[in-house]
């Protein structure tokens, strides 16, 4: 799991620093019943959870909040099947885009206040 996660961030840009920490991890894991559909659009929204809340790393909380929105904390779902509602808003081109664009964000946030020292 943490190797998937990993590479999918690579291919988005990540600069390798840790984005979700284990306890995370193990609850998209947990959430997703390791269905790649189902842990891109955990990830994809807890990222965005995380960069309006400012949070550099992503929590369990987070997780949490975001499996609740999608029906997901209850446990309903059966191992090796995703709730066909969830399914079906996924995009992976658009996820990807919404990745990109949110590390572009993330690497111009860190860059701003550099440069404004120089």
């Amino acid at each position: 799991m943490k190797l998937y996660v990993t590479q999918r961030l690579r291919i988005a840009g990540s600069n390798g620093e840790e984005i979700f920490d284990p306890e995370s991890l193990a609850a998209i894991y947990r959430y997703s019943n390791g269905i790649p559909r189902v842990v891109n659009l955990l990830c994809e929204q807890c990222l965005v959870s995380a960069f309006v809340d400012q949070q550099k790393v992503v929590k369990v909380n987070v997780v949490d909040a975001v499996a609740r929105d999608f029906d997901l904390a209850d446990g309903n779902s059966s191992p090796g099947t995703a709730p066909p509602a969830l399914v079906s808003k996924v995009d992976f081109t658009e996820a990807l885009k919404t990745l990109t664009d949110l590390a572009d964000r993330l690497r111009a946030s860190e860059l701003g206040p550099k440069k404004a020292k120089s």
